[in-house]
């Protein structure tokens, strides 16, 4: 099984990251999100789905340089414009290359737990809230290699997917 890493990238939010393609970017320790339709087939009437509904973006990282930034970032309610979750894994000859792509749009800052401290390390839990997201996954060929890729672009104001 291919190691990944992650980081995370927000206009104007500077991370510490040292790797050598995503200097200065948050590195993701973990990450999660998710998407329900409630639907109404045990009603009868033929059934059909509801809206759909989004959890935030939740990502597990170090506190770090941008830490207190983010945490005035949720305090004020103002939004980031950009910002760009990108994941990688070793790709053969090509070295590690980014697989899993998400480019976020008006982002809110809707969480910030700060834990942790037994093992030396403080942790914490961030929550986003893009209003618009784009997520691109390549697949990985049995050499390596990525090839071709599916995307989906998200509008949660609107309610779309393209």
């Amino acid at each position: 099984m291919a190691t990944v890493d992650g980081f995370l990238e927000l206009d104007g939010v500077k991370g510490e990251s040292t790797d050598a393609k995503h200097k200065d970017k948050i590195e993701i320790q973990s990450f999660q999100w998710g998407v329900h339709s409630a639907s109404n087939m045990a009603t009868g009437g033929g059934g059909g789905v509801g809206k759909a509904v989004f959890s935030d973006f939740t990502v597990t990282k170090k506190v770090d340089l941008a830490s207190p930034v983010l945490a005035k970032f949720a305090a004020t309610g103002e939004h980031i414009a950009k910002g760009k979750v990108i994941f990688r894994k070793a790709g053969g000859s090509a070295g590690q290359q980014d697989y899993q792509t998400y480019d976020f749009e008006k982002i809110y800052v809707t969480g910030l737990a700060i834990s942790g401290g037994q093992d030396g390390e403080f942790y914490e839990t961030l929550t986003l809230s893009p209003t618009k997201f784009k997520w691109e996954y390549k697949k990985q060929g049995d050499k390596g290699s990525l090839e071709g890729n599916t995307v989906v672009t998200v509008d949660r104001a609107k309610n779309t997917a393209a």
